[in-house]
């Protein structure tokens, strides 16, 4: 079976970011700046 992990995030701040851990350990990581940022982070786990 696989496992999809899909994080997405906007806000009105200059600075924004996402990360996704699992077990502790850092699989995706995405950072944006400007007026209304947006970050996306994806891992797909098979």
């Amino acid at each position: 079976p696989g496992v999809l992990a899909n994080v997405v995030a906007q806000g009105d701040s200059a600075e924004l970011g996402c990360r996704i851990l699992v077990d502790d350990k850092l699989v995706a990581e995405n950072f944006a700046e400007g007026r209304h940022a947006q970050a996306f982070c994806l891992d797909k786990a098979a």
